[in-house]
């Protein structure tokens, strides 16, 4: 037999105990017997939460090295994030990184960093905290003041 052959038969035979379990799109793990082998492919989850990026995100880099790396989600229109100021030290380097729910722009004012959101997927910014004292970041189209940025 053929080594190709023998692969699609090994296939063939794993396959045939995989049955859909018809809710979620993953599979079970079958010992009954089957009159016809089942296959089927799992589907994508009918929705993903904000928190956890998906295939059709954009593809992130690391942060810079040494970077301080702030964070918030937006989901239904409210902001979590665990300082509403953060600290960093000036001439550092701030990896801002921001997931919302919804499509808009992070604005980092006085710096004039924009960054366009995509629904669920992380969006970053990266500089350089050389403007000393407070600066705000905001998801602008909506108005929403995500944190301060405070470089000192």
């Amino acid at each position: 037999m053929r080594p190709t052959a023998a692969l699609a038969l090994i296939a063939a035979l794993a396959l045939t105990g995989c049955q859909n379990n018809g809710g979620d799109g993953s599979t079970v793990e079958s010992n009954s017997p089957s009159t016809v082998p089942t296959t089927t492919l799992a589907t994508t989850p009918a929705s993903t939460p904000a928190s956890t990026p998906s295939s059709s995100c954009p593809a992130t880099t690391p942060p810079p090295a040494g970077a301080t790396v702030v964070t918030a989600t937006v989901a239904g229109g409210k902001v979590t994030t665990a300082h509403q100021q953060w600290s960093v030290k000036l001439g550092s380097a701030v990896r801002i990184a921001v997931t919302a729910d919804v499509a808009d722009e992070v604005h980092v004012h006085s710096y004039d960093k924009k960054q366009d959101t995509v629904p669920g997927c992380p969006t970053s910014i990266d500089l350089t905290a050389n403007i000393g004292g407070s600066v705000e970041v905001e998801l602008e189209d909506a108005g929403l003041h995500l944190f301060d940025l405070k470089a000192s």
